[in-house]
Formats: structure tokens, sequence, C-alpha cells
């Protein structure tokens, strides 16, 4: 489909195309985190059949995924800031999904972390393209609700990989292989990977259903192509001299969110093995419990951290993203701590919950950010920084600092609620301070991105008055 052209009056797609747009991104956000959280709950049969430890399964869950993930997320970035991201994130759905099957045929950790690898490559296309289409589809008052209930795809996929990932090991459990023509037979862990990837190639098939927005605020010097977006324009700074100039405000952004990411991934990786090793629960327990926790917690966390960003920014407060990450981090420190190691059942439910309702509430709406310090030709090259940080920060380097604490640290299994704990806690309380050191810098990078000049990112300098910092907080 051709893109709108009413960019150039100032116009913004219809609510219903919006709306429409971000179901189907919704849609391709909960098959992309079933398809990478599933691996959680297929650890135990997992582990026995290819003989790893828990080190090479965090190496799974974390670095095996993210590697070309991140790798990939600066070119992919780039094509999505100059081609149709629609089209891109469609051939990335595709992607994922056929390498989350070919997950189910892996019979070797190389085979497993090779396919593992795969489904990073193509879910790194998603995000960036998601954040960009999302900020050219609402206005900036309601971007943060937006990008809100686009993450409830995350917690819709986390929460159907936990469920389905129970039931499916419950309903085998002991039983024989199944006979699949061409294949021959399979444990139900490896049935499991082609069932839930499969079904994805479908949602690809829709991406392409979705209408290309105009892209706003590209600038008097921009030329834009009407199908392919491809942007050109002077005054639109290159990703190298926007870090430069705003390399403070990033390092703030990447460590502060990649360090808040930790206790939501030490939830998503080891949750189902600790509720397994320390509590006794069956594959269906776990399931039930953590699948419950992401669905409503999650949900909740997201919306109130939406709303109270959002209603920052309609009054002025342009940091108020940053500002709920600091009020929710500061909680999370303690509330990541002791959740592992609270001494009942109930205690570790209920903190769980707490973990992924504040985890939620300041996470969610994170990208919220990019359209507020980047021109609109780099938001995807920008989102890809971005993922980098959580991605390898939180969702690599967590479920391996957990795995190496229980392994070679306490070298006990049943000791893995202490290594959630102190990576947790330590996790959510340097996210809190990279926060508060970043408010300033933040400040500072709106000033320089509205302040309609286009010069300040290619010179490296931030000129601004002090009236230009007090409009933008």
């Amino acid at each position: 489909m051709q893109a709108d052209r009413t960019d150039a009056a100032g116009h913004w797609p219809s609510p219903a195309r919006a709306h429409y747009a971000l179901g189907i991104l919704i849609l391709a956000l909960t098959f992309s985190f079933i398809d990478r959280t599933i691996l959680a709950m297929l650890v135990t049969p997992i582990k026995k059949d290819l003989d790893l430890s828990d080190t090479q399964v965090s190496l799974l869950q974390g670095f095996a995924f993210v590697m070309l993930y991140v790798v990939m997320g600066f070119p992919l970035g780039r094509l999505i800031d100059r081609r149709s991201r629609r089209s891109l994130a469609a051939m990335g759905i595709l992607l994922w999904s056929l390498m989350t099957a070919a997950c189910g045929l892996a019979h070797s950790f190389v085979m497993l972390g090779t396919a593992r690898m795969g489904v990073g490559i193509g879910e790194a296309v998603l995000s960036p393209a998601a954040y960009s289409l999302i900020a050219d589809y609402y206005r900036p008052a309601q971007r943060a609700r937006a990008l809100a209930m686009f993450s409830l795809g995350a917690l819709g996929g986390a929460s159907l990989a936990y469920f389905v990932g129970g039931a499916v090991i419950a309903f085998a459990h002991g039983g024989p292989e199944t006979v699949v023509p061409v294949l021959g037979g399979l444990a139900p862990w490896r049935l499991t990977f082609i069932a839930v990837g499969l079904p994805g190639v479908i949602v690809a098939l829709l991406m392409f259903t979705v209408t290309e927005p105009p892209r706003h605020g590209l600038g008097s010097g921009s030329k834009c192509s009407a199908t392919t977006q491809v942007i050109s324009s002077d005054t639109t700074p290159t990703l190298f001299t926007f870090v430069r100039a705003n390399r403070a405000t990033l390092a703030s952004y990447l460590l502060g969110y990649g360090l808040l990411n930790m206790p939501f991934s030490a939830i998503i990786a080891w949750g189902p093995s600790y509720f397994s090793r320390v509590h006794g629960f069956t594959p269906r327990q776990t399931g039930l419990t953590l699948g419950l926790c992401f669905l409503f917690a999650g949900a909740v966390g997201q919306f109130v951290g939406a709303f109270l960003s959002d209603r920052g920014v309609a009054r002025g407060v342009r940091t108020a993203a940053f500002r709920t990450a600091i009020a929710c981090s500061a909680a999370l420190t303690l509330v990541g701590f002791f959740a592992p190691i609270a001494s009942s059942v109930s205690w570790n439910i209920t903190l769980t919950g707490g973990i992924i309702l504040l985890a939620s509430a300041a996470i969610a709406h994170a990208p919220s950010v990019i359209p507020l310090i980047a021109p609109n030709g780099i938001r995807g090259q920008v989102s890809a920084v971005y993922l980098l940080g959580i991605n390898l920060i939180g969702s690599a380097l967590a479920p391996t600092l957990i795995a190496l604490l229980t392994d070679y640290v306490f070298r006990d299994q049943q000791a893995i609620g202490w290594s959630m704990a102190i990576v947790s806690g330590l996790g959510a309380a340097g996210a809190c301070l990279s926060f508060w050191l970043g408010l300033g810098p933040l400040t500072r990078s709106i000033a320089a991105n509205t302040n309609g000049t286009g010069t300040s990112y290619r010179d490296g300098a931030l000129p601004l008055t002090a009236e230009g910092v007090t409009s933008s907080r």
C-alpha cells in the first residue's frame, strides 16, 4: 500500500488506521515473545536431552539470541530509516518464525544456539520498525500510551509461552515421542518449538495489510517517496554526530533501561526453574503462576507508567519518562531483592508480580523518549542503539550472571533464588542512579532536537538558552 501523502500539511493518519496498525504490531510482538520466552519453560527437558548446564542454558536464553540481535540492529535500523518499515517488519517476522521452528530440530548445543541466533536476527527488525511507525501514527501526547499498548504484546507473548509450555509439558510428561512425517519421532519440547514458530508465517502476511504512514518532522529539506519513504535531508544528522552530541543522555538512557530490565529478565529466564527447584511446582503450576503474573501485573504496570508519562508530557514535563523510571527503579531495588528469597511461596508470588508491575511501568513507554531527542531521519538507528542497551545488559547479561552465581559461587541449584536476588537488586539500584544523573542531559537533548535549526547535531554542539532548558523540563 502507498503511504499517506498528507504529511506536508501536518496531518496525521486517521485513528482507525493507526489503531489497526497498532493491533497488527501487538500481534507480531506477542508471537515474538512467545518464540523468545518459550525456551524458559523447556529448560528441564532440553538440559536432559542435550546434557547442558545452567550456564549453557543461560547462553541460549541470552547471548545466543542477543548477539546477532544487537549486531544486525544497526544496519537494519538504517534500512528502517530509509525503506518501507512495514515490509522490513514482515520479513523479520517470517525469519524468526522459521528459526523458532528450527530450534525443535536441533540435536546439540551449537545447533540450538545457531537457531536462536536466527531468531535474534528476525526479531531485531520488529521493535525499531514499530517504534518508528508508532511515532508517525500517533501525536506526541499519545505516544506513551500507544507504546504501552504495543508492549502488551510482550506480556501477552510471555504469558502464552508459560501457559502453552506448562500445558504441553504436563500433557506429554512421560509419554512417547510423537512421530511426524519426514521428521520422524520428536520429543514434546521439540514439537513445542515447531508449534509456536510456524503460525508466525500468518502474522508476517498480515503485516503487509498495514499502511506505511508519512514520516513527520523531516524538515523542509527532506525528500520522501510515497512508497519507500526514503529520506534525504541536509538537516538530518548522522548517527555518529547524534551520539557524540548526546552521549551523556544516551549513556543514562541505555544503562538505565538496560539495568532496569535485569529483574524483568531474571523472572523471564529463570522464574520457571526457580519455582520448580525451590517450591517443587509442576510445569502446569509454574506456567499458570507466571502466566497470570505477566498478564495482569504487567498490564496494570504498563498503563500506570504510560499514564504518568503522558500526563507529564502534556503538562510540559518532557523528562516524565525518566522521572517515572526513577520512582519505579527505587521501589524495584527492594522488591527485586526480596522476591526470590521471601520466606513463603505466597510472598514469592506476590513480590514476583510486584517486579513485573514496576518493571513494566518503567520500561513499556521507554521508546517514547526517542522521538523527543532524535530527528525522524535517524529514529530507526537510535532505536537500534536503545535495543542494544536493554538487550545486551538486561536480556543477555542478567540470565548469565544468575547462572554463573548459581554454578560457580553458590555451587547449588537450590540457591538460584539468591542469585536472582543479587542480580535484580543491584540492577534496579544502578538504574535508579543512572536515570537521576540523566535528567539534566535529557533536558538539553530534548531542547536541541526541538530548536528547529537542525544545526546542533551536525557540528556536535548544543546551543541552548536558559529559557530553552527550562521549557523542556
